[in-house]
């Protein structure tokens, strides 16, 4: 990932035998060894990783671990066992003594991002934008500020109008030249988020009566049939205020396929409160913030209504 989600390594593109995967820059031009299965380009020379493997209870967690312990991450050189060129020394910004322009513009000057949003860097060059450009006018830092917090403040206000993922979240090609502030939005609720195809997300601020959701106020209770998903699927709670997962007695965020225990007519029902008393072995309870607060519905290996948005998130109902 860098400033897409750039590829996926996973069951669904590579099957579950593993491999050995390289990511190179685009203007990399040296010769792919031929022990690599596959090579990804990447925009930046700045590129993030993260894995997950799913496990299913305390023994399936041992498997999960001895399986990331056998992943390893190297250079090239290392990887041919021979001496590689000296390392670059970057001097990364100091987030709190540089501005947004500074940062975007140093991510710019590190690789071909610059010339691919090329449509992009030549609207906003007025303000500052420019691949490699660290000096500015006053004028341009002052206006940065302005709409550093214009931004943040419109961000905010969008976030619970999002219903899910689809224009948020994935590739560049999935992506396309739409709107920035939705891509941004991505970025703030979702950073590392995945394509449709590979999963989708539903988000719920508010209840079937159009209420904000608020746990210090009502209880409340999610039924609905299982979602069309070939890996799993699963319901996580948040606050509003911190976007961030709320601590609770049991220590835990969230209810899924692999936890909750459907009715007799198929139906999965989950229960939400902020009082925990006595739900402890309730495999259907959500505990939930005594404050407002969202939850989010993520679904991995979703089907083709899920991914075309048909699939909508279910209600969450006020608690009789």
């Amino acid at each position: 990932m860098g400033h897409y989600t750039n590829a996926m390594i996973g069951s669904r593109t590579q099957g579950t035998k593993g491999g050995r995967y390289m990511f190179a820059s685009q203007s990399w031009q040296g010769e792919v060894p031929a022990s690599v299965d596959k090579v990804i380009r990447v925009e930046s020379n700045l590129v993030k990783l993260m894995g997950r493997i799913m496990a299913v209870g305390k023994e399936d967690e041992k498997v999960a671990l001895n399986y990331m312990d056998q992943w390893t991450l190297r250079t090239l050189s290392e990887y041919l066992g021979e001496n590689g060129p000296k390392p670059i020394e970057r001097k990364y910004p100091d987030v709190n003594n540089t501005s947004w322009l500074e940062r975007v513009n140093f991510m710019l000057c590190d690789g071909s991002m610059a010339e691919a949003d090329k449509m992009w860097v030549e609207q906003y060059k007025s303000i500052g934008i420019e691949a490699c450009k660290y000096d500015f006018t006053e004028k341009q830092l002052e206006l940065a500020k302005i709409g550093e917090k214009a931004g943040m403040d419109h961000l905010l206000q969008l976030a619970p109008k999002i219903v899910d993922s689809r224009k948020l979240l994935g590739t560049r090609e999935s992506l396309g030249t739409g709107a920035r502030d939705e891509f941004a939005e991505g970025t703030l609720i979702g950073q590392w988020g995945l394509p449709p195809v590979e999963a989708s997300y539903r988000q719920a601020v508010v209840d079937s009566d159009g209420d904000i959701l608020d746990g210090s106020k009502h209880d409340y209770v999610m039924r609905f049939k299982a979602p069309n998903t070939s890996e799993f699927w699963s319901v996580t709670t948040y606050a509003n205020d911190t976007r961030l997962m709320e601590k609770n007695a049991m220590n835990r965020h969230s209810r899924g396929d692999r936890t909750l225990k459907p009715d007799a007519d198929g139906y999965y029902t989950i229960y939400m409160s902020s009082d925990t008393k006595g739900r402890e072995n309730d495999s259907n309870f959500l505990p939930i913030p005594n404050k407002p607060f969202y939850n989010v519905l993520r679904l991995y290996g979703p089907d083709a209504d899920i991914q075309s948005g048909k699939y909508q998130m279910p209600a969450t109902v006020k608690a009789k």
